[in-house]
């Protein structure tokens, strides 16, 4: 399935990083010598605009430092050293994409190569990646200057908005199938184009660029007044040249600004999906053997594959049944109540759907999967609560809660378009209902569907348009909660969890919850029961190559169309990538090792 930006994710370097600028700690204008190396491997270098361009980018090394416990120099040093990895795969990615085509076995096998040539399609797709993300930034500059001015939406834009359509997160299909003879065989991918809608007669790099470059972005700025289009025009490339005006350019045009900041983005697509296309063919060939059957070349999955599969599962299993033991023992020899309570949670964590492994018990306590949206109180309503729940001066407990419930519930959730950004009326204003509202379309839409599959479809409707929890929306699986004992979530998700698991699956409830990240209202569906794949070690035995696709067929979550199998072969698979990365970044760099020029770029520390 073809998802947006897939090809510009995937790579575990920083392909991408040129592309966004958002995050800005270092502000390439005020620093000098920007072409001065700071990290040099063999005839590989990297300068310093490239390492503060890279920093600066979204999510990059700056997480590291702020949250992975690196120092700014330690993360500063990293990204200088995955670029310099990043080079000698650009260098070299013509010639190792063609050679990871061929056969290593046939006799012209470094003779034959040629470079590799990207197809129409993926030039349709450079060109629309980088038409997609200058809209993105031209629409923020218009959001910015509409509300400077005091303008309302229909006062500035040429036509209303309309209603949004609005796509949830498209479901994970399944790749792989069993056919008749045992075999484990890739399913045909059918993947529609994107940008079907520029022409497909692209065919060169210098093709993508100058139809880049015909794109009328002007006009993509809806207005009702020609001088607001100016205007916002004039904010986005004078920021351009802001970026650019202390790099040595002589021609500082409005054109020659824009037009490098279309091969700027056009290069660092074609980089990104040249490296994408190299990681697919290589984890493509990985564990997979093309095969005649009945008259159909099939891609089937040889048993070294399959092999690690199952010791993949095996390893997390016994790494997470260990931790579960000895959690379990503390917790029954315990007489301390917190203790117990530390071991108990401890025991939920070892047991549940992130690690995509099932053990224990399950007749004495079952493992209850829930989703959830969550509307966050502002915290002005949040110190309200705590304000009422502490004074018990003049309310008794009963008249505490009902002014409790009804700053809750007339708290407001704010409506998402499918972009994620939110849906503004024609004052401008951000368009909402409240949580009680909310609650009750919920619970109405859900409950009138016939299956548990559509009240989990009908429930994720409401969970892209208003949830704010980012973790439930990116993940392939349920948060789990013990039925009766074991749970990691806060108290009030865990009552109301096993409460619905009690009214029956498919239940819908809420939550309030004000001691944790998560403070606010939970909307919280019974999607079921996480089922044991196996019980113990022992059971564990039995899982092996010939029955693996079959064991591990359960479904990470109702939600998701996505096997235990699928899982587990991503993960080998990316395990076989890096490994493979390793070993050719080690050729590649013939015994260099990686010197950093510290002087230039130590005032970054």
């Amino acid at each position: 399935m073809k998802k947006k930006l897939a090809n510009l994710l995937v790579i575990i370097f920083v392909s991408v990083c040129v592309l966004f600028t958002g995050c800005n700690l270092f502000d390439t204008n005020n620093y000098s010598a920007l072409s001065s190396i700071v990290a040099t491997c063999g005839s590989v270098s990297i300068t310093r605009e490239e390492l503060i361009t890279a920093y600066n980018s979204w999510g990059y090394n700056y997480t590291n430092a702020q949250y992975g416990g690196l120092s700014r120099e330690g993360a500063l040093k990293q990204t200088a050293s995955d670029l310099i990895d990043q080079k000698f795969l650009i260098n070299n990615i013509d010639d190792l994409v063609a050679k990871s085509k061929l056969d290593p076995s046939d006799e012209n096998y470094d003779a034959q190569y040629a470079s590799l040539e990207l197809d129409a399609e993926d030039y349709q797709y450079i060109v629309g990646e980088t038409w997609e993300y200058i809209d993105s930034v031209l629409s923020a500059y218009k959001t910015e200057t509409r509300k400077e001015l005091g303008l309302t939406v229909s006062e500035f834009d040429a036509e209303d908005k309309g209603s949004v359509t609005y796509n949830p997160q498209e479901q994970y299909e399944t790749k792989f199938e069993k056919i008749e003879s045992g075999l484990v065989v890739k399913k045909e991918e059918k993947e529609e184009n994107e940008f079907s809608y520029i022409p497909n007669n692209l065919n060169s790099e210098d093709q993508a660029r100058e139809y880049a470059k015909t794109y009328n972005y002007q006009t993509q700025i809806r207005a009702n007044k020609i001088e607001y289009k100016r205007l916002v025009w004039t904010k986005y490339i004078s920021a351009l040249k802001s970026s650019q005006e202390n790099l040595g350019y002589a021609d500082m045009t409005t054109k020659a600004v824009f037009e490098r900041e279309i091969d700027r983005l056009v290069t660092a697509n074609i980089t990104s999906r040249k490296l994408s296309k190299f990681k697919e063919f290589i984890q493509d060939r990985s564990g997979f053997e093309e095969k005649d059957i009945d008259g159909q070349t099939r891609f089937v999955m040889i048993d070294e594959m399959l092999t690690k599969i199952v010791e993949k599962y095996k390893s997390i299993f016994d790494k997470n049944y260990t931790a579960y033991e000895l959690a379990k023992e503390k917790y029954d020899a315990s007489t301390d109540e917190d203790k117990k309570n530390t071991y108990l949670s401890s025991l939920a964590n070892t047991s549940n759907r992130g690690n995509y492994v099932y053990y224990g018990d399950s007749d004495a306590e079952k493992m209850i999967t829930v989703t959830h949206i969550l509307i966050k109180l502002s915290s002005g309503e949040i110190e309200q609560i705590k304000a009422i729940e502490a004074d018990t001066s003049y309310l008794n407990e009963e008249q505490r809660q009902v002014a409790i419930n009804n700053i809750i519930y007339n708290t407001k959730a704010y409506e998402r378009d499918s972009e994620g950004y939110d849906v503004l009326d024609d004052r401008g204003e951000k368009v909402y209902i409240t949580f009680s509202e909310l609650l009750e379309k919920v619970k109405q839409d859900v409950a009138i569907q016939p299956t548990i599959e559509k009240k989990i479809e009908k429930f994720n409707e409401y969970l892209y348009k208003y949830n704010v929890d980012s973790g439930i929306i990116n993940a392939k699986f349920d948060y789990v909660v013990g039925a009766t004992e074991t749970s990691s979530m806060v108290e009030d998700f865990t009552k109301i969890s096993r409460e619905l698991y009690k009214e029956g699956i498919g239940s819908v409830g809420m939550a309030y919850n004000n001691d944790s990240n998560y403070t606010g209202a939970h909307i919280v569906l019974c999607t079921g029961v996480l089922e044991n794949v196996f019980n113990s070690k022992e059971d564990l035995k039995n899982l092996s190559t010939d029955n693996v696709f079959n064991m591990l067929s359960a479904k990470t979550s109702i939600s998701y169309n996505e096997t235990l199998f699928e899982y587990f072969y991503d993960l080998v698979a990316s395990d076989n990538y890096t490994t493979y990365q390793t070993d050719l970044l080690t050729s590649l760099k013939g015994g260099n090792s990686l010197e950093y020029v510290t002087a230039n770029f130590s005032d970054l520390f």
